[in-house]
């Protein structure tokens, strides 16, 4: 994740890295959970201008690092896998739960759960509104922000997994039959549905691109955003799976290659 400044980064030991992007330096590092990560698994990352948020799958909460404060917790619901800020409130995705939790920014506090689709995963936030890409079902749910009401269910293909708004377009990945798929923003209509690599995961928007993390070919596909054409693939490391934009270049963290150093840890792909 990009917070305009670092780039954030965790790897399998629940160990947290923010990293400089003009010189690839890390500038800090944490454990989550204790020295041994505690059992903990953070799996998604966002930004509320001020505090990084980072979901904690196995414990059922969220966490909120606050610049120079401990980090703190929050309980939300059963297996929290993405969460995403709306300009006010923090919301997660709980993947056992098929449902998602709106919290206040200042001190954690639930607002309301709202139940979605089957094994929610990834979650993004538009101007009014919040998507959810339901993989157990094969949907995506939206709902408005101001009170979660639902607006709309709209089919994609099998397993999404990450959802992407470009200010026009949302944008899933299809993990099970290696595509992404394009809907309107406005209204859910689809708009297309294109093939990239090998198992689709992370997508990210640089401005007239979409890029999307093929974890099981050890690519990154382009598309082109307005009518999606497949613009070339740029071979990374193995199992390629987060990415990030940080306006000049493309962050891929590639979870199958390790790295041997004082901890193993997730190697960075830069484009």
């Amino acid at each position: 994740m990009f917070d305009g400044t670092y780039m954030w980064m965790i790897d399998d030991f629940n160990i947290h890295y923010k990293t400089r992007v003009s010189d690839l330096q890390i500038v800090s590092w944490g454990y989550f959970g204790g020295a041994s990560g505690g059992g903990d698994k953070v799996t998604a990352w966002a930004f509320d201008g001020t505090n990084t948020w980072a979901t904690n799958s196995t414990k059922n909460k969220v966490i909120k690092l606050r610049p120079g404060s401990p980090y703190q917790d929050f309980p939300v619901g059963n297996t929290p896998m993405g969460v995403a800020f709306d300009g006010t409130y923090i919301w997660t995705s709980n993947y056992s739960g098929s449902n998602v939790t709106k919290l206040r920014v200042s001190d954690g506090g639930t607002v309301a759960t709202y139940g979605v689709g089957s094994n929610p995963y990834g979650i993004l936030c538009t101007e009014d509104s919040i998507w959810v890409a339901n993989s157990g079902s094969h949907n995506v749910t939206k709902l408005r922000a101001s009170d979660g009401a639902l607006m709309g269910t709209f089919s994609v293909g099998t397993t999404p997994i990450q959802i992407l708004y470009d200010g026009s377009s949302i944008w899933v990945s299809n993990y099970d039959d290696n595509s992404v798929t394009k809907l309107q923003a406005s209204d859910g209509m689809l708009l297309g549905t294109y093939a990239v690599g090998s198992k689709p995961v992370g997508l990210e928007f640089d401005g007239t691109r979409i890029w999307v993390a093929n974890s099981g070919g050890n690519t990154v596909t382009k598309l082109r955003a307005s009518d999606g054409t497949n613009l070339g693939n740029v071979t990374v490391g193995a199992n390629p799976w987060g990415i990030a934009f940080d306006t000049i270049n493309m962050w891929i963290t590639n979870s199958g290659t390790k790295v041997v150093g004082s901890a193993n840890y997730n190697t960075i792909s830069r484009r």
